[in-house]
């Protein structure tokens, strides 16, 4: 079970990458500017725009008590789904 991300400062890239199983969470944020990320949600609030919460999220969440898509309870973060990975070199 893991989350994790790999910085490169010298070519100024990121890669992130989660288990098959999707145990640890990684949440993400993309803007204009730059990727964020944080393994735990805990760190949603540190983001830009990230404090109006999703509506839209919250019938999932109380149907079936956690949420199976790439939504998050804050509106412009999402979670990178179990078994993937993601890279920032598309900037460039």
């Amino acid at each position: 079970m893991f989350a994790f991300r790999h910085l490169e400062s010298r070519y100024e890239n990121s890669f992130h990458r989660r288990d098959r199983l999707g145990i640890k969470p990684l949440y993400y944020q993309i803007d204009a500017e730059r990727l964020c990320s944080d393994r735990k949600s805990s760190g949603a609030g540190a983001w830009r725009d990230s404090s109006q919460f999703n509506r839209a999220a919250l019938p999932e969440y109380l149907a079936f008590g956690y949420l199976s898509g790439e939504e998050s309870f804050y509106s412009g973060i999402r979670k990178l789904m179990p078994g993937h990975t993601m890279t920032d070199r598309s900037r460039w």
